[in-house]
């Protein structure tokens, strides 16, 4: 095979009305040219409590481009370099530093970032190496240029959004409709992307920056499929990914930078949270929890309209698997918080990556630093748990069972944020919290014994943690 074949990149035209960042460059070099990549300025938030405030923005650089085989990328710095490090810390990616220049190679299309002088918080740079699409989707209506207005993907309709393209507005899905392409959304509340009550949705491969509120919202749906989805999210409530009420749910591949919960999973409506799945994603979470089920676990609120609660209500059948967390800076990045009458079980969450854990820490600003736990999981009241109170409490019988957390490795941050919390408390009807098993979790290379707090919480046999060093 000629080897120009082995090595194929493209850059994509800026998106108008933008902004740019210009205080680092990058090219990509393939087989047979360098190209300079354009940066993107992302708006991100280091502060660690709510509520956001402008002053504390930061901007964060973001680089697209597309590849196929091995590629070389040079990272230039004019600040000056003494340390770089390339996350996430599984892709096993070494820099070499020359003066102020960062070179790389990946060989897998996939999400980074590269870290400079042990500082994530100042001139990070995203990188969004994307998979070249085999096929132009046919059929589909094309989104060139700057759209200043919301985008409506109609029912059997695919929507094609170009590298440049940018959409200024909120993206309403219809059933067994699509959005595909490389182009960038930007979001107006309440959710930059919203899928009510649809069947058979597939998002794939666009970008979102700067969304102001929610990001991705999910409502009463079934059969939805996530796929490199890269979300850099810096303002109040700006969950990235947020699952209410649905069932068949695939996210893989995706990239969530968030100022709230990264991934979370809640019941809103007379419909329950079932069979999702979550693999492959990397994420950085500023503020709040990564993986979490919960608070909200039986609402019955849609919007501001008030609902019965859901007589029956269930989560079950999660997976969380091979995920990459590379910075984790508030409150725990597995979390199960049963603020109402639910059952919840058949969870897991298997194969995740942390590579840096300072949970609890106090912010750059002084600021609160939310709690110090790895594993957080509970039965009770919001306010029982640290929530608010006003965020939801239908009381009765609450279950968290069958839920198995295996393989998680944390190669940095601080032992002191690993902790856990088992909270299960009876509030109006009866608490189970039963066969919860942990087996190998280590923080750098050193298995964590839990034994002593689940003891403590008087939940002895019904959590257990079986250890074989890995």
């Amino acid at each position: 095979m000629n080897d120009c074949l082995k090595s194929l990149a493209a850059v994509y035209p800026f998106a108008p009305g933008m902004d740019r960042f210009t205080d680092m460059s990058i090219t990509v070099q393939d087989a047979e040219n360098a190209r300079v990549i354009e940066l993107y300025s992302a708006v991100t938030n280091p502060k660690r409590n709510y509520p956001a405030e402008d002053k504390y923005f930061k901007p964060a650089a973001a680089a697209m481009f597309e590849m196929e085989g091995t590629v070389t990328l040079t990272v230039s710095y004019p600040k000056g370099i003494k340390s770089a490090v390339i996350r996430p810390s599984r892709a096993g990616l070494t820099p070499m530093i020359s003066g102020s220049d960062v070179t790389f190679e990946i060989t897998e299309w996939g999400q980074y970032t590269v870290e400079f002088n042990g500082d994530p918080e100042t001139d990070a740079l995203i990188i969004f190496a994307n998979p070249p699409m085999k096929e132009f989707p046919a059929n589909a209506r094309i989104i060139n240029g700057r759209l200043n207005q919301d985008l409506s993907v109609g029912d059997n309709e695919t929507v094609y959004l170009a590298p440049g393209a940018v959409v200024a507005g909120k993206v309403y899905m219809g059933n067994n409709s699509k959005l595909t392409g490389r182009g960038i959304i930007t979001g107006s509340a309440p959710a930059a992307i919203e899928v009510h009550n649809k069947r058979n949705v597939t998002i794939e491969g666009v970008t979102i920056l700067d969304p102001k509120r929610w990001v991705v919202e999910l409502r009463d749906c079934d059969g939805v499929t996530l796929e490199n989805v890269k979300i850099i999210s810096a303002r109040n409530n700006g969950d990235g990914i947020t699952v209410q009420s649905s069932r068949n749910i695939n996210i893989n591949k995706c990239f969530i930078r968030s100022w709230d919960d990264g991934i979370v999973l809640k019941n809103y409506t007379e419909n329950n949270c079932r069979n999702i799945n979550v693999t492959n994603c990397v994420l950085w979470t500023d503020l709040a929890q990564s993986l979490e089920i919960g608070f909200e676990t039986n609402k019955g609120r849609t919007g501001q309209e008030k609902l019965s609660p859901n007589k029956d209500p269930r989560i079950h059948d999660i997976i969380f698997e091979n995920i990459d967390i590379i910075h984790n800076f508030h409150k725990a990045p597995v979390s199960i918080h049963n603020a109402d009458n639910c059952r919840i079980y058949n969870i897991k969450f298997k194969n995740i990556t942390i590579d840096n854990a300072v949970m609890g820490e106090p912010g750059k600003y002084s600021e609160g630093g939310g709690w110090p736990y790895l594993l957080d999981f509970g039965n009770g009241h919001s306010g029982d748990m640290g929530g608010a109170n006003g965020w939801t409490h239908n009381e009765g019988y609450r279950e968290i069972k069958d839920v198995s957390v295996e393989n998680i490795r944390i190669t940095g941050g601080k032992l002191s944020s690993c902790g856990a919390r088992f909270v299960n408390r009876d509030s109006g009807g009866k608490s189970v919290m039963e066969n919860i098993q942990l087996k190998n979790i280590c923080f750098q290379g050193e298995l964590i014994d839990y034994n002593a707090i689940i003891d403590e919480a008087s939940l002895t046999g019904k959590i257990t943690q079986t250890d074989v060093k890995i």
